[in-house]
């Protein structure tokens, strides 16, 4: 869920109960997999610079499907696919792995994520947000992380 109030933007997620390294696990084979259409839909919200990759660094990450692309529009697909993969990992990482290494709420200090964790009717949920920038759509990085991992489905 993601709202704004005077341009201030925040995003909330409820964590999983049964958030593991099992369902982490998991969840990184969903996004190794993810299809095109979620894709779109992610990349709608948080807008990603397709010049940042080269696909020729890229190869071990795409599947046999993919490899059959071969036009401009198509190899455009398959960068914007390796961004919101590495973007969903990161979230992934600073968002949930979070909670699974540090599950009484206190902050990893390698975490550079500014997502705070409150608990409402014994459920937790993951909240971020900031005020709108004017170089970019969303308020803070962590406010992408939040809104990707909804809309996968988290």
């Amino acid at each position: 869920m993601s709202s704004y109030d005077n341009e201030y933007y925040y995003s909330i997620m409820k964590i999983p109960p049964n958030l593991d390294k099992d369902y982490i696990l998991s969840l990184r084979d969903s996004v190794r997999n993810i299809d095109y259409a979620t894709i779109e839909l992610i990349s709608n919200v948080i807008h990603f610079d397709l010049d940042k990759v080269d696909l020729t660094e890229h190869t071990g990450s795409l599947t046999e499907e993919d490899l059959f692309k071969l036009s401009d529009d198509d190899a455009n697909g398959l960068k914007l696919k390796i961004l919101v993969q590495e973007h969903l990992n990161k979230a992934i990482n600073a968002v949930l792995l979070q909670k699974v290494i540090c599950p009484l709420g206190q902050r990893y200090k390698s975490s550079p994520c500014d997502v705070a964790y409150f608990e409402i009717n014994n459920e937790i949920y993951a909240v971020s947000g900031g005020e709108q920038r004017y170089s970019y759509n969303s308020p803070t990085e962590s406010y992408d992380y939040i809104v990707s991992l909804n809309v996968l489905g988290v």
